[in-house]
């Protein structure tokens, strides 16, 4: 199809929709609103082809704004007439600075706002009520127009006009809110004007006509906001620069006032000829172009033209472009030739004091020379002046001017004279000028009659003589000045300047060639003034651009502008300009600069405040006003000047070389722009106000100007100045706009006082916050408004400021904070430094640092980016914004785990850890370090706070004679000598000794230790700027009290302290045990291995220190083996007769042993008497005595364990299980560890708060305890004799067995619950159950817990809920804080409980009130009317501790083993295959095949399954932990057994799989699956799903169904995955449905239901399904509730972001590749294999030869992915925490995952690999060598700048190639886009290149994405 009828079906199609569908009407109306000045058929075809766009150009344009149109992206075409014109977005270019588009900021719509209500007479308080009102009269102004054209019905007439008003408003806002900050607050669009259209055609000539009425006042708008934007710039430019007035000097000013060269042009005029005198003085005045406001503005690019000129072909402008005749003042067709242009009358209201020296509205060098003035000139004179038939004195002295500008003798004078001499030269030309004018030899448009009056009073008035030749010097000398500046410049530009003298006789042409210039210079002179008049129809664009750039940028923009302008021409005059670019650019240079400076001049005019006075300059050459300090051309305020008038006679009276100097200025008065008087001031005469000056001196002005100008300024000087004070700032905050105005007031100013306006936004004031003096940036860096007195609007602010009425004041003690507060709430976002010491904290979740005694520390981490919260945004929102579309400015990596989101809000500061599942509170982070640091010194280690008390020696001291008693010195009667403050040896000796009785000293010892102390100082090393931190103490009776300087304070109880100290001293004392011990065991070793090396030539085994092997042998007698060891822990060598011991040796001293190793040898060693090989081989008596405490300890096989250490062989006959071994304190130890379930105490305590009775808390255990086991080595938790104790729990209670087992224990003891409810009660009461910090947790944690069912179930009801809305702001966990929060009051949790109460009520007669209806609600009912009951106190022993360690027991083996393999099935397949004759190897190899690589277990364990065996890890309390391994010999053995003991195959596992073969009967329509179903009710002969008791084992079926054949899915769809979203939505749901009913089968995929399953394509580009907020998806949403767990649904919401599946077409170029390279099967891995697309479309040949391995993280992925490859290994965890093998894989391959964030994987944190890197380098360690990784990747992975990651692989890996596919490769079935395919081969060579990427075959491999 031809491009142009695909926009005409695009065009067609759009159109169909905008009538069909209001949402998609509604967005084309704010999209076309963006660009109203284009055609609507062009706008609807923009919005069909890119929605999105905000700034349109063509090609061309784009380059001439110097950007570049990227490659390879498509053009938004629309229709032109009967082509195309092709547009580029600005998002589709990259270059040069953005073009300017106006824009609404908040400081502009406040201006708008102010400037619309005065041009309205009503006051408008929002920017809203401004567009509201502009709409409202645009659309009336084309109501009628637009009824008549839809043929609206009278009937319908009042709601169409609504509605038309409504649409033209929004149209309007649509353009205001693009770009800026504006924030539309109205009611939502009316569109029911649509529902009254008939047809397509009518919905958009509906458009149109909103277009056509809102389209003019758009421009309007546009042209006040770039006139109201321009006006500030040049205001804030105020003061920097001495912008050129008048355009009448050549040379502007630099900021010290110095005369500096720019560029010639019309505004120096000299060298253009235009717009003033010609090169040699002549010439015609262009006219002046202030009568327009501004334009469109420099660089709005909307329908890929600038706006203006003839930019639409056949001089047609399009809609958005306005033509130079649609502009105010315009000049028409810019086709008109220069000399019209010039002919053309200038206003006078925008000659704006052309001449200031004689107040009149003339040009110097206007009219034609030798002639005097034009009449045009003489008529505006006269219209001025008093007289109606002579002409005004300033016209005489004009013509003086004009006539004596070519004289030669002035000229002369003015080029080698001093100002002094000049003057004289001047006076003698003016005299004969005047004498030869009366007599008729010079000629003037006036009769000498008119002249004569003028001509007396010049010769008779000495005061009009001296004024009028004064006048005509300053005149001459500027216009001279100016001359031979001029002069200079075109020398340095290379044209020679003509000063030909004036021959009045001639026909002037100031272009013709008069042999002084070549004739291409002439020309260039001639087409400067011609470009420059043509440009002035582009004056509100030029104007835009002055006030926007500075003179260098808007020299570039000016000659850009020309050269479009001029191309798009049909003027003859530019022809030669058209045609040659670069000769257009040389004219455009000499023009642009003086063009600049006229219309930064022009701007800075308008704001003019009358009466206003200038100082002209200097009559004396010989000096300048800006010498005492006036400012040339500056308009004064009467009081600036007085003010500056006075400052200069204090520095001329001050200085002596002013001394009998005569030196006075000229000054101009003006009343307004036209009204003025001119007088020369005596600094010498010591005037001191304007006000003086004018009553006595005299003026040429007529009497009116002076009248009016003595009334304006006598008021001014006259007027009494209010008492405002000046040490007050005031700040008026306006919310709605977001911004603060702050007044101050300065009353020492020139003008006798001022008001400073500094309007700063809240984002100011945010970035203000970061300085150390906020208010000194604000007031540098934001806009200022300086409001003199006397000034318009002085009063009315006066006023306001002398009231109460500001929001603010600077007397506020808080005044700072409040400002600040203004910003919140607002958000920082900190991330860790890039510090090696910091690499394990990187990546890793709040649990686990807590685990392993990690801080969150400030000081650790770099604030990466800080904002502004937004209206309802949640922390939720902000991780989704730094991961998926971060701000510009932000410089860290995405949002992860480790990072900190704090937040202000309301003047309190949290900080918040983002965790692995959502956010956790992170308390202290925002504190100082000092402050962290002195509380955790509080908190976190008591033992510091006694240590501080300690010197080291004493603490040795300390240590020795409590824990060394009998080897310590003793200290009595030692005198001189204390220990802490006063401590004598006496009493050190005496409470040492009560101590080692087993007396409590601990009170006494703090008291005497901690005396005298007041202060505590900490000394740090200064790593991190905090080397002390002091922290002060306060004695009280009961103990002492520790404060830190930020106020916080802990109390501890002389007890603590004591106790405190005795720790200490004992850590200390543990740790010189260990230095000596490490001595020792150094000593130890080494002589050893001496000794080893010297007998059998290699080192000793160290493996087990209490069993060093020394020597062994056999006895040459009885031949019983000899062998003899070295225990290194007990001190001890041991010597061995078979298993019986025949000597040992011990040692008391470590240097004893340390001798006897030294001198080992090997004889003496296994030397044995025969008396004692006599005495071990006497008969022993077996049986167990009652005294005895050591048991043999049995497994549940009923044999010895393995493995344990040599023990005692006894015969044990019967178990005895009521035995006296089984003490009450390994109950009690039982008890204190709560069950296996996390946070088992907690709950366990704040039931017996609640006080329910005996009954009740044994109910509770029985529950809480379940059936289950726990491992306790009893003697390391306790300290008592080494001892195992296993506890078994079930529904009669606690069994307790000696050993690693309870059950088959030979020593045992039971008690009820009921006795364990009661004892626990006991525990309570006597502080011995658990530490205090968690008892006073308990209660929180509870109402924590119900706070999150609250929430949960919140989200589950459909309709109203019971707790308000405002407890759900935020997300979770500030929701559910605030829920818990609320718990705490009476009137919240009875409010709940009716809330509960009425919900149970409602479920009852709906069951659809839930969307989960498995809540429990009466548990939740139950749980808040416990909060009613009055809660019990408990309290700790002071001495209680209780750290028990945990091992995993024999019965605790079985319950993971009876889990099962976690494959459905599993175990009925496991049973058939045992109970069928195989020999234990192939048992064990069924085994491994069944259970396959992977992980599983239960709560509170971890367990790992693959080729070796099974590994389980507990998790202890207190941190301990116990990990057993059982390789599968030893796993077969223990199913055995449970199946001998009918055991394996529980009543639970039975009743699961009657339920889910009844519910497929009832429910499935599969007639296979039916069939499967029936055979198994047939085997149990169940006929319902009902559970049925536990039979007896008599009662169980023999023989169980055959194993199940394995099936993998082969891909065969090309196309697998594509489709819409809603599509891979309901295709996703019926993979998951699939999915779960196989599940709840308990059985493996058909073949048939495996099609279903390859369908899942996961959630990535389907956020919507998960915006409960979204009306169009909420179906869907609803149905995903539905159907997945909360944690699935948590999964897969997590997933949104980059869950993306790899299309079957990539994945066969990839197998294609590794064909090539040779690869026909072997060991291969996929690390992130989604669903295994991979596995699914490997060749079968290759599958044939290969093993498949895959991982997956997410749970339902990876559980279809085990449907779908029945026989492949795959593990459903993340890749960080696998263990395969190094060097194991033949190939890789996949589509690995990519972000900007991190993995926590200890082998490669130290590289700080993104997640993709980390991929490759874990990957490469994991192929063999030679093998072969072929990944997906981002395009980062080659393109990224950083090679770090690209030389890491380079070391271990050769490349093989990359590719870089299509953008679109993964679009149709992943929603993403650009990828590479990467492949490497690993090796030990370096990095290389296989070949060109350019010339890759199709055996490069890889990818990226």
């Amino acid at each position: 199809m031809a491009r142009i009828d695909e926009v005409r079906e695009r065009y067609e199609s759009i159109t169909e929709q905008l009538y069909q569908n209001k949402e998609t009407f509604a967005e084309y109306l704010k999209f076309a609103g963006r660009f109203f000045k284009m055609p609507t058929a062009q706008t609807m075809t923009m919005f069909a082809t890119n929605p999105k766009a905000t700034m349109v150009a063509d090609y061309d344009t784009w380059q001439r704004f110097g950007r570049q149109v990227q490659r390879g992206t498509n053009s938004i075409a629309v229709l032109d007439g009967s082509g195309l014109k092709h547009y580029f977005d600005i998002s589709q270019t990259a270059g040069g600075r953005p073009p300017y588009q106006w824009t609404l900021d908040k400081q502009t719509a406040q201006e708008f706002i102010a400037a619309f209500s005065k041009a309205e007479g009503k006051e408008y308080k929002s920017m809203s009520g401004c567009v509201n009102a502009i709409g409202r009269t645009a659309a009336a102004d084309n109501l009628e127009n637009a009824i008549k054209a839809l043929n609206i019905s009278e009937t319908d007439r009042a709601a169409f006009e609504k509605s038309f008003v409504s649409i033209t408003q929004y149209f309007i806002t649509a353009r205001c809110e693009l770009g800026g900050r504006f924030d539309y607050k109205n009611n939502p669009m009316d569109l029911s004007a649509f529902d009254l259209v008939h047809s397509k055609a009518e919905a958009e000539k509906l458009t149109e006509y909103v277009q056509i009425a809102a389209r003019p006042a758009l421009l309007s708008m546009e042209k006040t906001i770039n006139s109201l934007i321009a006006e500030r710039s040049i205001d804030n430019g105020r003061g920097k620069t001495d912008l050129v007035r008048r355009g009448q000097d050549v040379l502007s000013r630099n900021q010290d006032g110095e005369r500096q060269n720019v560029q010639a042009g019309s505004g120096n005029v000299r060298v253009s000829g235009a717009g003033g005198a010609g090169s040699d003085g002549r010439g015609t005045a262009a006219p002046e172009r202030t009568d327009r406001p501004l334009g469109q503005g420099v660089a709005e690019i909307h329908d890929g033209e600038l706006s203006g000129g003839d930019s639409v072909a056949g001089g047609s402008p399009e809609m958005g472009t306005d033509s130079p005749s649609d502009r105010q003042g315009s000049m028409g067709d810019v086709g008109t030739s220069a000399e019209a242009v010039r002919r053309e009358e200038s206003s006078p209201e925008n000659d704006i004091h052309r001449n200031r020296a004689l107040g009149e509205n003339t040009e110097l060098h206007s009219g034609t020379r030798g002639n005097g003035a034009d009449s045009s000139s003489a008529q505006r004179i006269n219209s001025t002046s008093a007289e109606d038939i002579f002409p005004a004195v300033s016209v005489y002295i004009g013509l003086a001017a004009g006539a004596l500008y070519d004289n030669s003798l002035v000229r002369n004078a003015h080029q080698n004279t001093d100002r002094e001499n000049f003057d004289v030269e001047v006076e003698s030309a003016v005299n004969s000028y005047y004498t030869r004018l009366i007599s008729g030899r010079e000629s003037s448009e006036y009769s000498i009659e008119q002249l004569a009056p003028l001509y007396n009073k010049f010769q008779q008035d000495n005061d009009c003589r001296a004024e009028v030749v004064s006048a005509v010097t300053d005149q001459l000398d500027e216009s001279l000045t100016s001359l031979e500046a001029a002069r200079s410049k075109a020398a340095e530009l290379g044209i020679p300047f003509s000063d030909r003298p004036y021959n009045s006789e001639e026909e002037y042409d100031p272009y013709a060639y008069d042999g002084s210039m070549s004739i291409e210079d002439s020309r260039k002179v001639a087409d400067a003034s011609n470009l420059h008049d043509f440009m002035l129809d582009y004056s509100d664009e030029l104007e835009m651009a002055a006030a926007s750039y500075n003179a260098d940028e808007f020299r570039t923009y000016f000659t850009d502008r020309a050269a479009e302008a001029v191309r798009n021409s049909h003027n003859e005059a530019l022809t030669e300009m058209r045609e040659n670019p670069e000769y257009l650019k040389s004219v455009a240079d000499l023009v642009s600069d003086g063009l600049y400076n006229d219309i930064r001049s022009e701007i800075q005019q308008r704001n003019i405040k009358y009466p206003c006075v200038y100082v002209n300059g200097s009559h004396n050459r010989n000096f300048s006003p800006e010498e005492v300090g006036f400012k040339v051309n500056y308009p004064y305020s009467v009081e600036e000047f007085n003010a500056a008038l006075n400052q200069a006679n204090e520095i001329w009276n001050n200085d002596e070389k002013y001394l009998d100097s005569l030196h006075s200025v000229s000054v101009s008065v003006y009343a307004s722009r036209t009204e003025s008087s001119t007088y020369n001031v005596e600094l010498y005469a010591s005037y001191h106000s304007i006000g003086e000056i004018i009553d006595e001196k005299q003026s040429i002005a007529s009497a009116n100007i002076l009248g009016r100008l003595k009334d304006a300024i006598s008021e001014i000087e006259n007027k009494k100045p209010d008492e405002i004070p000046d040490d007050v700032d005031k700040f008026y905050v306006n919310h709605e706009m977001e911004n603060v105005t702050w007044i101050r007031y300065n009353s020492d100013n020139d003008a006798g006082g001022q008001f400073v306006c500094t309007y700063m936004s809240f984002d100011d004031i945010f970035d203000a916050m970061e300085h150390n003096d906020p208010m000194e940036y604000l007031t540098e860096n934001c806009g200022q408004e300086f409001l003199d007195r006397g000034a318009e609007g002085f009063d009315g602010v006066a006023e306001e400021f002398m009231t109460d009425s500001e929001d603010i004041s600077s007397h506020d003690s808080d005044c700072l904070s409040k400002l600040f507060a203004l910003t919140e709430p607002r958000y920082a976002i900190y991330q860790l430094k890039d510090d090696e010491k910091l690499r394990d904290y990187h990546f890793t979740n709040s649990e686990h640092l807590k685990k392993h005694g990690m801080y969150i520390d400030r000081e650790n981490y770099d604030r990466v980016y800080r904002g502004r919260l937004q209206e309802n945004e949640t922390l939720d929102d902000i991780y989704k914004r730094f991961n998926v579309d971060h701000p510009q400015d932000f410089r860290g990596h995405s949002l992860s785990v480790g990072d900190i989101v704090a937040v202000k809000k309301n003047g309190t500061i949290r900080a918040y850890f983002v965790d692995s599942f959502g956010f956790t509170v992170v308390p202290d982070f925002t504190l100082s370090r000092e402050e962290r640091k002195a509380r955790r010194a509080l908190t976190d280690n008591i033992g510091l706070l006694a240590e501080k008390q300690l010197a080291s020696d004493e603490m040795d001291d300390l240590g020795d004679k409590l824990f060394n008693y009998d080897h310590a010195p003793v200290y009595s009667s030692i005198t001189n000598w204390t220990m802490g403050a006063s401590l004598s040896a006496d009493e050190f000796e005496d409470l040492t000794t009560r101590f080692h009785n087993g007396e409590d000293i601990s009170t006494e010892l703090a008291k005497r230790i901690y005396a005298n102390m007041r202060y505590l100082n900490f000394e740090y090393p200064p790593a991190d700027g905090i080397s002390r931190v002091e922290i002060s103490s306060e004695k009280t009776d009961s103990g002492m009290i520790f404060r830190t300087n930020g106020g916080f304070e802990v109390s501890y109880t002389w007890e603590t302290l004591g106790n405190a100290l005795i720790t200490a001293a004992k850590q200390e004392f543990d740790r010189h045990e260990q230095l000596d011990r490490e001595y020792f065991l150094k000593e130890a070793k080494a002589r050893i291995n001496e000794y080893s090396q010297r007998e059998f030539r290699e080192d000793a085994n160290f493996s087990e220190l209490s069993r060093v092997p020394l020597a062994y042998t056999t006895h040459e007698d009885t031949e019983v083996g000899i062998s003899v060891y070295a225990d290194l822990e007990n001190k001890k060598i041991v010597t061995m007769y078979g298993d019986k011991v025949a000597e040992e040796k011990n040692f008391r001293f470590s240097d004893d042993m340390i001798s006897a190793l030294g001198n080992l040898e090997f004889s003496d060693l296994v030397s044995i008497t025969d008396e004692t090989v006599q005495r071990l081989t006497e008969p022993q008596n077996d049986t167990l005595s009652n005294s005895s405490t050591e048991g043999v300890q049995l497994n549940l096989f009923g044999e010895p364990a393995e493995n344990s250490a040599p023990r005692k062989q006894t015969a044990i006959t019967t178990a005895d299980t009521n035995s006296p071994l089984i003490t009450q304190d390994m109950f009690d130890c039982v008890l204190r560890c709560g069950s296996n379930e996390p946070r088992s105490l907690e709950r366990i305590i704040s039931q017996y708060q609640l006080n329910k009775g005996a009954e009740s808390n044994a109910e509770y255990l029985r529950n809480e305890f379940g059936t289950d086991a726990r491992g306790i080595d009893f003697g390391q938790s306790t300290g008592a004799a080494d001892r195992r104790i296993t506890a078994w729990y079930d529904e009669n209670g606690i069994t307790i067995g000696l050993g690693d087992t309870a059950l088959n224990s030979p020593a045992q003891k039971t008690i009820t619950w009921e006795q364990a409810a009661e004892r626990i009660e006991e525990l309570l009461g006597d502080g011995k159950f658990a530490d205090q910090v968690t008892i006073d947790d308990a209660e929180a944690y509870t109402r924590r817990k119900l706070a999150e069912k609250l929430w949960y179930l919140n989200r589950d009801v459909e309709g109203d809920f019971f707790i308000p809305d405002e407890f759900f702001i935020g997300g979770f966990p500030e929701s559910t804080e605030r829920i818990s929060e609320a718990l705490k009051g009476e009137k919240p949790v009875s409010e709940f409980i009716a809330g509960m109460t009425d919900l149970i009520k409602r479920c009852e007669t709906d069951k659809d009130v839930l969307r989960f209806p498995h809540r429990n609600l009466h548990e939740i009912l139950e749980n808040l009317k416990d909060l009613q009951l009055e809660r019990r106190e408990f309290r700790t022993e002071k001495n209680f501790e209780f750290s028990p360690v945990m091992f995993i027991s024999e019965e605790e083996k079985d319950l993971l083993i009876l889990s099962g393999s976690g494959v459905q099935g599993g175990k009925f397949r496991i049973e058939n295959y045992f109970n069928q004759p195989h020999s234990s190897k192939e048992k064990a190899d069924f085994l491994k095949n069944e259970y396959g690589t992977g992980g599983s277990g239960r709560t509170g364990y971890d367990t790992w399954h693959d080729a070796k065996g099974i590994v389980l890890n507990k998790g202890g309390f207190g941190g301990s932990e116990a990990t057993v391994k059982m390789k599968w010999n030893e796993v077969a053995a223990r199913i055995d057994r449970l199946i001998s003991q009918k055991k394996y195959i529980t009543q639970r596992d039975i009743n699961n799989r009657i339920r889910s073969a009844q519910w497929t009967v009832d429910n499935s329509d599969d007639p296979q699956q039916i069939e499967s179903a029936k055979k198994i009710l047939a085997k149990y002969s169940a006929n319902s799903p009902k559970p049925v008791k536990e039979p007896t084992p008599a009662a169980r079926p023999v023989q169980v169904e055959a194993p199940v054949e394995k099936h993998d899915f082969t891909i065969t769809d090309e196309h697998l995955g594509e489709g819409g979203q809603k599509a891979k939505f309901s295709a996703n749901i019926a993979v998951i449905r699939t999915l779960k009913a196989i599940e709840g089968e308990n059985r493996l995929a058909t073949p048939e239901e495996q099609t279903v399953l390859s369908k899942y394509v996961g959630w990535g580009g389907l956020s919507q399904a998960f915006d409960e907020n979204n009306s169009s998806w909420s179906s869907e949403h609803k149905e995903l509730a539905e159907t997945l767990t909360e944690d699935e649904y948590t999964a897969a919401k997590s997933t949104v972001l980059n869950a993306h599946y790899t299309s079957p077409t990539v994945i066969n170029g990839i197998y294609k590749g590794l064909a090539a390279l040779g690869f026909s099967g072997g060991n291969v891995l996929e690390p992130a294999m989604g669903v295994g697309n991979f596995f699914g479309v490997m060749p079968e040949e290759m599958r044939k030869e290969s093993r498949l391995h895959g991982v997956e993280l997410d749970s339902i992925t990876g559980r279809i992915a085990k449907q779908l490859y029945q026989t492949a290994d795959i593990q459903i965890r993340g890749y960080e925490e696998t263990t395969f093998s190094d060097n194991y894989f033949d190939a890789a391959i996949g589509n690995v995952p990519f972000g900007n964030y991190g993995v926590f994987d200890k082998r490669y944190n130290k590289e700080n690999f993104l997640i993709h890197d980390y991929f490759f380098a874990k990957t490469l360690d994991k192929v063999a060598p030679n093998g072969i990784v072929s990944f997906v990747t981002t395009k980062g992975t080659l393109d990224k700048q950083n090679p770090k990651v690209r030389e890491y692989l380079a070391k271990r890996a050769d490349l093989v190639g990359a590719v870089r596919l299509p953008n679109n490769a993964f679009k149709a079935n992943a929603g993403t886009e650009v990828t590479w395919i990467f492949s490497s081969c690993k090796s030990v060579r370096k990095w290389r290149w296989n070949f060109p990427i350019g010339a890759m075959s199709a055996k490069i491999m890889t990818a990226f994405r």
